[in-house]
């Protein structure tokens, strides 16, 4: 049950930080399309 326990928060921190990366992805893209509007 330990080793289940482990795995699954394994997979549960991998999975928040792909959805961590793709947010800051998302929060930076709307920013360089102003940059290029602006130029």
């Amino acid at each position: 049950i330990r080793d289940r326990s482990s795995v699954i928060s394994l997979l549960f921190q991998r999975h928040n930080f792909i959805n961590l990366q793709s947010c800051q992805f998302i929060s930076v893209n709307p920013s360089t399309e102003l940059d290029n509007v602006i130029k």
